[in-house]
């Protein structure tokens, strides 16, 4: 099962710490979630490996509001991403969807 959509992705470099539009593919085989500069792009941004991750409901993450977290965790990168999507249901709808890869 593929899913996928626009949704925003804060900057986690020193130097951009902004909220980015992204194209994201979520691939349940290899329980991976893709990014993109956009949908057009053929060129991927980054790949969040969706084994062993937590996945939090946060309301509202610098002034964007239908926003959560995943944070990943060892043997990979530990790092934690913040994603924001146009309103509440997406948001829901795009944790479940991770949640059940996860499982």
């Amino acid at each position: 099962m593929l899913k996928s959509d626009t949704l925003y992705k804060l900057g986690a470099g020193p130097i951009d710490k902004s909220w980015n539009q992204r194209f994201f593919v979520l691939d349940t085989e290899r329980q991976q979630l893709c990014y993109y500069k956009s949908s057009a792009d053929i060129k991927r941004r980054g790949t969040i490996d969706l084994k062993n991750v937590l996945v939090s409901n946060i309301r509202t993450v610098q002034e964007r509001p239908c926003s959560f977290s995943i944070q990943t965790s060892p043997p990979g990168e530990q790092r934690t991403y913040y994603l924001s999507c146009l309103n509440e249901q997406q948001a829901k709808q795009w944790q479940k969807a991770i949640i059940k890869v996860n499982h």
